[in-house]
């Protein structure tokens, strides 16, 4: 379930694993994975709720959840099934961003959501979801095509088994290789489509852009601009994808429903799978 969490996130479940144990809790609860939060992301916390912090959650969470005998960390816990609603509230926030990664601000508004111990310390702390889902809009999200990680098309590292070629371009095969395992692991439907241009949600004061077109409803921060998206681009080689009558290798690509893979990447990755195979044996 954690294929799509950033590493803040997972280290966060770490953390939320140790305040468990401390607590000499069964179960990893709401409010240790809150704890677990405060620990990992302190930049998001001061930004969002910023008289929230770790010794004032961690006392007003003392006053309310039963304690017991401390054990070591090293125990294996599970969720309780609030947290496991907590984190899927979590991956649906993600969705309603169009955010391909799940992070530690998903994880806060999934808490927000389940109506559990951690949601009520968040509220007590000014804690909003509408407010924070804003909030959250407004940051840019990461995105594995947000480097270019083309290799130079001269020198002696051209066309080498360290590369890869898409579209007549070199592509580090490390990377290429990180980002086809992710989305060949998280199982996703693709098929075949023509690009059409996307209604969006627009941040008034700086220009954000968000999928979520409920931000633009009775909301003075945000306009809904009608097919506002006039451009996607390949998840994995950041070929341009768009609505071109004069340009049709741009116009047609394979979608999951959120993301794009343009025409080479998919029968490259995907249709063949055996194309890492005899390099990188752990790619099946």
């Amino acid at each position: 379930m954690f294929e799509r969490y950033t590493e803040g996130a997972r280290r966060t479940i770490f953390f939320a694993r140790y305040e468990a144990s401390q607590a000499g809790s069964p179960h990893i609860e709401t409010e240790h994975i809150l704890l677990g939060l405060l620990r990992e992301d302190k930049a998001l916390l001061h930004r969002v709720l910023p008289d929230l912090t770790y010794g004032g959650a961690h006392k007003e969470i003392a006053t309310q959840a039963k304690t017991g005998t401390p054990f070591p960390a090293s125990v294996d816990l599970p969720l309780s099934n609030a947290s496991k609603r907590a984190l899927a509230y979590g991956a649906e926030e993600a969705e309603r961003l169009a955010h391909r990664h799940i992070g530690t601000e998903h994880l806060l508004l999934g808490l927000l959501r389940e109506r559990h111990l951690a949601a009520e310390v968040l509220q007590h702390f000014g804690g909003d979801l509408a407010k924070l889902r804003v909030e959250i809009a407004k940051a840019p999200a990461p995105s594995f095509s947000g480097k270019d990680y083309r290799a130079s098309s001269h020198g002696p590292r051209c066309a080498t088994a360290e590369t890869v070629e898409i579209h007549r371009s070199q592509w580090n095969a490390d990377y290429i290789h990180e980002v086809v395992k992710h989305y060949r692991a998280c199982n996703w439907h693709w098929h075949k489509a023509s690009w059409t241009a996307r209604d969006i949600a627009v941040s008034v004061k700086d220009g954000t852009v968000s999928f979520d077109l409920d931000l633009a409803k009775d909301s003075s921060e945000f306009r809904l601009v009608k097919e506002g998206w006039k451009r996607d681009h390949c998840a994995i080689c950041n070929w341009g994808i768009f609505g071109s009558k004069d340009d049709p290798e741009h116009n047609m690509g394979y979608t999951n429903g959120r993301d794009w893979l343009c025409d080479e990447c998919f029968e490259k990755f995907f249709s063949d799978k055996s194309f890492f195979t005899s390099s990188y044996s752990d790619l099946t």
